[in-house]
């Protein structure tokens, strides 16, 4: 079995590579440098490396960027993503699409489901919808669709990062606390697509992302308390106080009911995860702030 993670070296990517080489299974990692997937040609020779699995990690995530080059981010959030699952359909191996609850406006207070309809409101989030659409009319049949949110991990740049650093400067922190939503660990994230692969042949839409809800300014008071912080330094305040070119989700709780429905366990609370993996982001951090 050998797995082939396209944007391997993203967040989420570098998860699934540390994932898979702990759990002994073989896999090859392909950054944007290796391999552009907006060209047919090229995600054709992913044939011959035999793969079992492919995962699509690779996007346009700017959000507010894309909306002054949606042209470029549609390119490599539907052509790119639709090059991929054609390969993995003419190979006739499952397609995983990373991708996001940006698909939903955002607007209501329950948790979004599978079955409701999308409804983006930025081109970012139109682009990752169309792609779910075409794939899923595409190759219904071997294609996984994996919405997930709030990403965070000890690579790249994130929130948890920026967060972080601030805590560990003891420097204040002003955060929007009118946005909802739920933190999730890239690498509880690849544990669990890891796992949905191990025990089956998974296909249709699931949600990943940790359980709970919260909002940015708990999430980053979570992370002053857990670096010995005084969450006192961090203040809540409007998104309107944050201005963003592309329009943010006010609610973007994502409901886990597929996985249930299919006997699988979801993911576990984000506090639980932030906690587990939180010595790993600090170690990190603090190694970045001493080479800066």
């Amino acid at each position: 079995m050998t797995w082939i993670i396209v944007g391997g070296n993203g967040q989420l990517g570098t998860a699934l590579n540390k994932e898979l080489s702990r759990s002994s299974i073989e896999k090859i990692s392909l950054s944007r440098e290796e391999i552009d997937i907006t060209k047919a040609e090229q995600t054709e020779r992913i044939a011959s490396l035999n793969p079992s699995v492919i995962v699509n990690c690779a996007a346009w995530t700017d959000v507010d960027g894309a909306e002054s080059h949606p042209s470029e981010c549609r390119e490599i959030n539907i052509d790119g993503a639709l090059n991929l699952a054609k390969i993995s359909k003419t190979l006739q191996i499952p397609f995983v699409q990373i991708s996001t609850d940006y698909v939903f406006s955002g607007f209501r207070d329950t948790p979004w489901t599978t079955r409701d309809v999308m409804n983006p409101s930025s081109v970012y989030g139109a682009s990752k919808a169309e792609a779910e659409g075409l794939i899923q009319k595409l190759y219904p049949e071997g294609s996984c669709i994996i919405r997930t949110a709030w990403l965070y991990s000890p690579w790249r740049k994130n929130f948890a990062k920026t967060i972080l650093k601030r805590a560990i400067q003891d420097l204040p922190s002003k955060v929007v606390n009118d946005q909802y939503g739920q933190p999730t660990s890239a690498i509880h994230l690849a544990r669990k697509i890891i796992d949905l692969f191990m025990e089956r042949t998974a296909q249709g839409i699931y949600h990943g992302t940790n359980s709970g809800v919260t909002t940015w300014f708990e999430f980053a008071k979570e992370i002053y308390r857990l670096a010995g912080k005084n969450p006192i330094h961090v203040t809540p305040v409007s998104s309107e106080e944050f201005p963003t070119v592309a329009q943010r989700p006010r609610y973007s709780v994502l409901s886990h009911d597929m996985w249930v429905s299919n006997g699988v366990e979801g993911m576990n609370d984000w506090r639980n995860a932030l906690e587990s993996v939180f010595p790993e982001i600090m170690q990190v951090t603090e190694r970045e702030l001493a080479d800066a």
